[in-house]
């Protein structure tokens, strides 16, 4: 397993505040160095929400699915998270997760997990205080244990290996 978002990316830019790369630029060489016939999950955050247009994250997914599916792998996508009112930035970004969660899972219907039934159980549009790391934007380890069993039930699901 690769971790190409530690200690953090952008989805589908050069991180314009730093020398953090993006993920589309990282999946093609990562997938070489993985067994054929794996899958790859990718969890997009934020970020890209306040530089990036709709047109772009589309593509840099379909770049991601592309890359994975020429190394004989599947991508498999999680939603992007929802975050805490209190933080300001939700209202900003909002409407694009939305818009951008909505065609991530009508373009891969089987292939996606939605975080939002996940870490927002009262289904508020917001990421509940018990996920919540106290940002009002990170999971805390029970958001994360929480969103890895979403994303384990997906590997069920298509028959991947889980492990």
């Amino acid at each position: 397993m690769v971790n190409l978002a530690s200690p953090g990316s952008w989805l589908c830019t050069e991180n314009p505040v730093g020398p953090i790369p993006s993920l589309v630029s990282q999946v093609s060489t990562a997938v070489t160095k993985e067994a054929e016939g794996g899958y790859l999950l990718v969890l997009g955050g934020r970020n890209d929400l306040t530089h990036v247009t709709d047109t772009q994250l589309r593509q840099a997914v379909t770049d991601i699915a592309a890359a994975a599916a020429a190394h004989g792998m599947v991508a498999a996508f999680v939603t992007v998270l929802p975050v805490n009112d209190r933080t300001g930035y939700r209202a900003l970004t909002e409407p694009q997760r939305r818009r951008f969660n909505s065609w991530l899972q009508a373009t891969f219907p089987h292939l996606v997990v939605s975080a939002d039934p996940v870490v927002d159980r009262d289904r508020d549009g917001q990421l509940d205080r018990a996920f919540d790391a106290g940002d009002g934007f990170h999971l805390n380890e029970a958001g994360s244990d929480a969103l890895a069993a979403a994303a384990a039930d997906l590997v069920r699901a298509n028959g991947w290996p889980l492990g």
